[in-house]
């Protein structure tokens, strides 16, 4: 999660850091996310860099509307949160919920 948009915390995390898209969180509020390449062209051009709408889902949700909401999200990627506007719990990405098809449908097969 990035927490700090300061340029000199943005070089240090995309270094840290091989993913595309990363939540981002302020005052402990997630806010967004930001897009490996928005972040690279932000720090080139000297400016804040533009945040994707956040998209959430709660524990209780099911996979259907994960599925769905992952499916509408910009950033292909949904946040786990404990509460509506509350803490980060995990993320799932649109790689991740194919993966766990992929799964399921070698199960079934076997």
């Amino acid at each position: 999660m990035v927490t700090d948009l300061s340029p000199e915390q943005l070089v240090k995390f995309a270094r840290a850091h091989p993913y595309q898209r990363f939540p981002v969180v302020e005052a402990g509020k997630p806010v967004g996310i930001l897009a490996r390449k928005e972040l690279e062209a932000a720090l080139a051009e000297k400016r804040q860099p533009k945040l994707d709408p956040l998209v959430m889902c709660l524990p209780q949700e099911t996979i259907g509307q994960l599925q769905s909401k992952l499916i509408e999200s910009t950033s292909l990627m949904v946040v786990i949160l404990d509460q509506p506007g509350g803490r980060v719990l995990g993320l799932v990405t649109f790689h991740d919920m194919l993966r766990a098809q992929v799964l399921l449908a070698r199960e079934g097969a076997t």
